[in-house]
C-alpha cells in the first residue's frame, strides 16, 4: 500500500506539471494544438483536428488546404499560411479568435521546487519536491486558484520513529481588492491535507488562510500588515509585518516577515536579468502519522533558515516571465515535536540546497 501512495503521488504531481506545461496556457492553447507544425503529416493534424479537446464542431469529411493532398503529404506552417481560397476551405468551427474565448480561465504560473536538507543518524534528513500552479478566472480576475503538492522524504533520525514519507496537498483560493490607488486587501483560505496517508485521522485536514493589506507610498516604498494563520500546532497564528524598498531597479530589500530578503541585480540583457540575494524563512509544518506502535499521533517539524541564492529570469514582460533559482544554506534552529510528546528532540543544524523553475 505504501508503494502504491507514492506512485499515485508522483502520479498527481507530474499530472499538476504536465496540465499546466501543455495544456493551461489560456488564449494561446486552444491554437497551438491547433496550428499543424512544419514537419506534421495531414494524418497528424487530422488526428489533432478530431481531437475530443477540440470537438467543437463536425469535422467529418474536411480536407486540409493543400494541392497534393494524399497521405504522407506535408502541410503548412499555419493555416494563416494560406491563401484566401483555401482559408475559405476551413471548416466553419476554426476561428481562433473564438476557440480562445473557450478557455474560461488564465494559467498565471507554475512554479517546481526540489530541496535537499542533509543528514543522517540524528541530523534528520529531508528531501522534498513542491509543485503548484496558479490559475486566474476570467470573469473573476481578482480571484485565483492555486493547487500545490508536496512529497516530503525523511532520512534518520534514528532516536524517533518518524515516517519516511510525508504529503501536503492544498488548494489556495486568493481575492485580491483594491480599496484605493494605494490600498489593497488580500484575503486567501488554504484547505488541505498534511499525512504519512497511513492514517485518516481528521488531524491531516489543515485549513491555513491569511488576512493581508498593501500600501503603496511610492514608487520606491510598499508597505504591509496582516495575520497568517499557518494551522501548525507550534506556531498557530503569525503576524504579517513589514515593507519593500526599491531605491533603484537593481536593488531589492523585502522585508516581509516570515521570509525576508535583500537581493541585487547583477546583470541585464535584451532577454532577461540576473539576480543574487540572500534570506531567511521559517520552514516546517504539521502532519498527522501513524507511529511504530499503530497509534495515532500528530508531529510537527520545524526550523529555520539562512539561504544565499541566484535567480534566472528571462523574458521582457514582467508578468509572463521564466525564472530559474538555486539556493544554499543553513538550517538551525530545528526541532521535532509530537503532540504526545513521545520522541520530541531537536536535530542538529545541517546544510540545505533547494532549485526550481518558475514559469
Amino acid at each position: 500500500m505504501k508503494d502504491l501512495r507514492r506512485i499515485l503521488s508522483v502520479v498527481v504531481a507530474v499530472a499538476i506539471a504536465l496540465a499546466s506545461a501543455c495544456e493551461c496556457r489560456a488564449e494561446e492553447s486552444w491554437t497551438d494544438w491547433l496550428t499543424p507544425t512544419l514537419f506534421e503529416t495531414e494524418e497528424d493534424a487530422v488526428r489533432k483536428r478530431r481531437s475530443p479537446i477540440l470537438l467543437i464542431g463536425d469535422t467529418d469529411g474536411y480536407q486540409l488546404p493543400h494541392s497534393d493532398s494524399v497521405n504522407g503529404s506535408k502541410v503548412p506552417l499555419d493555416y494563416e499560411s494560406c491563401t484566401d481560397e483555401c482559408t475559405a476551405d476551413a471548416p466553419a468551427w476554426y476561428d481562433p479568435s473564438a476557440l480562445a474565448e473557450k478557455s474560461w480561465f488564465n494559467r498565471k504560473a507554475t512554479s517546481i521546487a526540489g530541496t535537499y536538507i542533509a543528514g543522517d543518524d540524528n541530523k534528520l534528513g529531508i528531501g522534498d519536491f513542491t509543485v503548484s500552479s496558479s490559475y486566474q478566472l476570467k470573469s473573476l480576475p481578482l480571484l485565483s486558484f492555486t493547487p500545490s503538492y508536496q512529497m516530503s522524504f525523511l532520512s534518520g533520525p534514528q532516536q524517533t520513529d518518524l515516517p519516511e514519507t510525508l504529503y501536503r496537498a492544498g488548494l489556495d483560493i486568493s481575492w485580491f481588492q483594491p480599496l484605493s490607488e494605494q490600498w489593497i486587501l488580500q484575503v486567501a483560505v488554504t484547505p488541505g491535507v498534511a499525512a504519512d496517508f497511513d492514517t485518516t485521522d481528521a488531524a491531516m485536514i489543515r485549513i491555513m488562510g491569511r488576512a493581508l493589506a498593501f500600501y503603496q507610498a511610492s514608487e520606491e516604498w510598499k508597505w504591509a500588515i496582516g495575520v497568517v494563520y499557518l494551522a501548525r500546532d507550534d506556531l498557530p497564528v503569525l503576524p504579517v509585518a513589514g515593507l519593500v524598498y526599491t531605491p533603484t531597479p537593481d536593488i531589492k530589500l523585502d522585508l516581509m516577515f516570515p521570509k525576508p530578503r535583500f537581493a541585487y541585480r547583477y546583470e541585464q540583457t535584451s532577454s532577461g536579468e540576473n539576480w543574487c540575494y540572500i534570506g531567511g524563512e521559517i520552514g516546517g509544518g504539521t502532519y498527522a502519522i501513524e507511529r511504530i506502535t499503530g497509534d495515532m499521533d500528530v508531529v510537527t517539524i520545524g526550523d529555520l533558515k539562512f539561504l544565499m541564492g541566484l535567480e534566472f529570469k528571462n523574458g521582457t514582460d514582467p508578468k509572463n516571465l521564466d525564472v530559474m533559482f538555486y539556493e544554499v544554506g543553513v538550517v538551525f534552529n530545528r526541532d521535532v515535536e509530537y503532540e504526545s510528546g513521545i520522541g520530541d528532540y531537536n536535530p542538529k543544524s545541517t546544510f540545505v540546497a533547494r532549485a526550481g523553475l518558475v514559469f
